[in-house]
C-alpha cells in the first residue's frame, strides 16, 4: 500500500527533478535530461537492479533490438556527462536542495539522498518500500574491458587546420595530426580517439565540448599549420572537452628541417600537460624514429592522403608516392608498410587481372618494413593481414599480437589482431578484439562493420551478423564485403529465399567475385571455408 508518507517522499524527489531539469546547465541538452528523468522513474518503481546498459540504449536513446553497449558508447558516454552536470549542479545552485541525486561511477541505478535540513546529514532514502538500496553488481569482465572517459585520461587530435598560402599544402597538415595521433596512441595510460572518427569532424564547425561527448573523450587537441618555403609555424591547443578551457596552449615557428623533434616536442608537452606517467615502455615506443628525409616523408605523407580514398586510380597514385619515398630513402619502413597495404587491397577487392603476383608483391614489401624497423606497428600490422589473407595464420596472429603490444591504443592494430584470430578460428577472442578497435574508433569504417559481422556469422550468431551486414550494405551498395556475410548469413539462417536473392544481386553487381571468392576462401581454416562454401552454394554463388 502506498502511504502518505512515501507519496511526500516521492513529491519531493519530483519536485527537486523538476528542478534540476530546469536548471541552465541543462537548457541544451536534452539527452542529459531524459536520461536522468528514466533513472529516477526507473528507482522509485522499484527497478533499479533492472538499469542496464542495453535497456537504457533501447528505451531512452532509441537504439534499435540490435544495439551492442560494448561497441556504441553513447550510455556510457551520456552516463558520464550526466554525472558531471550534476556535480557541477550541486556546487552551485543546488547545495541546499532537499534531495539530492548521485550517479555512482560505473552504475546506472541513481542513488537518491534526503536531508531534513540544513544540518542534518545526508541519508540514503527508497521511495518505495520495494526498492533495493543495493548498488548493481559489478561490471562483467569484458565490459570492465571497455573503456569509458573517465577510466583513464581520454583524447582526440582533431585535424590541424592549413593556414599555408597552397591549398595543396592540406595533405601536410593533415600527416602532421595522423603522427600526433600515432605516436599519442603509444602511450599505454591515454585513451586517444583514431584518425577515421578524429577526421570525420575535418572542416565540421561545432563546439570542442559537442565534440568531445559524441567521441566520448574528455580533452581534445586542436590546431593549425602553416608552411611557407623551408619555414614552419604550428599552433596547438589542449582544450578540456567538459568546460571549454584551455589547459595548455603554444605556438612553435622552426625551421621546415626540425619537423620531426617539432611533433616530439608537442607529443610531450601533452604528456606534461594530462600529467601522464610514462613506462619505459612508453619511452621505448616514443623513441623510434623513420626518416632524415623531409622529401620522403612528404611523399610518404601524401601516399597516405591518396590511399585513404580507395579508389583504383587513388591507390596507383598512393603506389607512385610510395615508391618514390623509397627510391629516397631505401631504408625507410613506413612506405613499405603502406606499398604492402596498397597491394593487399587491390587483391582483396579484385582491382588487378593479376591478383596472386600483387599478394607476392605485398608479402615482400612488408617483410622488407620489418626488417627495416622492427619496432614499426604499421609493419607488423601489415604483416598480419598479408599473413592471414595468405593462409599463414601461424605467423598472422603473432605478427598482430606485436603490432598490439608497439601500438596498444591504435584502432587498426586491434583490428588487424581480430581479423588474424576470426580467420584462424579463434573467434571468441576476435569478438573481443574487434570490440576493442571499435571503442577507439567509434566513428568506425565501413569494414570494420564488415569484420564485426564476419566473426557473428563464425560464431553462430546470425541475427547480430544480418542486422550488422545490413547496415554495411545500405552505407556500402558497392563494398562486395556487405553483400557476402549478408548471403552467407542469411543462408546459414535458413531464410535461403533472402540468401539467394543477395547472391542474385551479387552476379549483377559484383561479376569477378565468383571467380575470386575461392582464392580469397584460402585464408580460413579448412572448417571455414567449409562453412563459407556450403552458404554461398545455398545462397547461388
Amino acid at each position: 500500500m502506498t502511504t502518505t508518507a512515501s507519496m511526500g517522499r516521492e513529491a519531493d524527489i519530483h519536485g527537486c527533478l523538476e528542478r534540476i531539469l530546469a536548471n541552465d546547465l541543462f537548457a541544451h541538452a536534452e539527452r542529459q535530461k531524459r536520461l536522468l528523468r528514466y533513472l529516477v522513474d526507473e528507482t522509485c518503481a522499484g527497478r533499479a537492479e533492472q538499469l542496464k546498459g542495453y535497456t537504457i540504449g533501447l528505451e531512452v536513446f532509441d537504439r534499435c533490438a540490435g544495439f551492442d553497449p560494448t561497441i556504441d558508447a553513447i550510455v556510457r558516454v551520456q552516463a558520464g556527462v550526466l554525472r558531471a552536470k550534476l556535480r557541477e549542479y550541486y556546487a552551485g545552485e543546488g547545495r541546499r536542495d532537499p534531495v539530492r541525486f548521485e550517479l555512482p561511477k560505473g552504475k546506472y541505478a541513481i542513488r537518491i539522498e534526503a536531508r531534513a535540513s540544513s544540518s542534518d546529514p545526508a541519508r540514503t532514502i527508497s521511495p518505495r518500500p520495494a526498492l533495493s538500496t543495493a548498488e548493481d553488481p559489478p561490471l562483467r569482465e569484458d565490459r570492465a574491458q571497455a573503456r569509458s572517459t573517465e577510466d583513464k585520461r581520454s583524447l582526440a587530435v582533431l585535424p590541424f587546420a592549413n593556414m599555408s598560402s597552397d591549398p595543396e599544402q592540406e595533405y601536410f597538415a593533415d600527416g602532421i595530426t595522423e603522427d600526433l595521433i600515432t605516436e599519442l596512441s603509444k602511450i599505454s595510460d591515454l585513451f586517444v580517439i583514431a584518425r577515421h572518427s578524429a577526421f570525420v569532424y575535418k572542416g565540421v564547425a561545432k563546439r570542442v565540448q559537442e565534440i568531445g561527448q559524441e567521441l566520448g573523450v574528455r580533452y581534445l587537441l586542436e590546431g593549425s599549420v602553416r608552411r611557407s618555403a623551408d619555414r614552419l609555424r604550428i599552433s596547438a591547443q589542449l582544450v578540456d572537452g567538459m568546460t571549454g578551457n584551455h589547459i595548455w596552449a603554444e605556438r612553435y615557428d622552426r625551421e621546415l628541417s626540425e619537423i620531426f623533434a617539432l611533433q616530439d616536442e608537442v607529443t610531450h608537452s601533452i604528456v606534461d600537460a594530462l600529467q601522464l606517467r610514462l613506462t619505459s615502455a612508453d619511452h621505448t615506443r616514443l623513441a623510434q624514429n623513420g626518416t632524415e628525409s623531409i622529401e620522403a616523408y612528404e611523399l610518404c605523407r601524401r601516399g597516405n592522403a591518396a590511399y585513404q580514398l580507395w579508389t583504383p586510380d587513388a591507390l596507383d597514385w598512393a603506389q607512385d608516392l610510395y615508391e618514390r619515398a623509397i627510391a629516397i630513402d631505401p631504408s625507410y619502413a613506413e612506405p613499405h608498410g603502406w606499398l604492402a597495404r596498397v597491394h593487399t587491397y587491390r587483391w582483396l577487392a579484385g582491382l588487378r587481372t593479376r591478383r596472386e603476383e600483387s599478394l607476392d608483391v605485398a608479402m615482400r614489401l612488408v617483410r622488407r618494413a620489418v626488417e627495416l624497423d622492427a619496432e614499426l606497428p604499421l609493419a607488423h600490422g601489415v604483416l598480419s593481414w598479408v599473413c592471414a589473407w595468405s593462409g599463414l595464420h601461424d605467423e598472422a596472429v603473432p605478427a598482430a599480437r606485436r603490432a598490439v603490444a608497439l601500438d596498444p591504443g591504435g584502432a587498426e592494430t586491434h583490428y588487424w589482431l581480430g581479423v588474424s584470430l576470426a580467420l584462424s578460428g579463434a573467434n571468441d577472442e576476435a569478438d573481443r578484439e574487434l570490440a576493442q578497435a571499435m571503442r577507439f574508433n567509434p566513428l568506425y569504417p565501413i569494414y570494420y562493420l564488415w569484420a564485426r559481422a564476419q566473426n557473428y556469422m563464425f560464431l553462430s550468431r546470425y541475427d547480430q551478423a544480418i542486422e550488422l551486414s545490413e547496415q554495411m550494405v545500405r552505407k556500402a551498395p558497392t563494398h562486395v564485403g556487405g553483400y557476402v556475410v549478408l548471403g552467407a548469413s542469411y543462408a546459414l539462417a535458413g531464410r535461403i529465399d533472402d540468401a539467394r536473392r543477395i547472391g542474385g544481386e551479387m552476379k549483377r553487381l559484383f561479376p569477378y567475385y565468383c571467380e575470386h571468392r575461392h582464392a580469397i576462401g584460402n585464408a580460413y581454416t579448412v572448417e571455414l571455408k567449409a562453412l563459407y562454401d556450403k552458404a554461398l552454394g545455398l545462397a547461388g554463388i
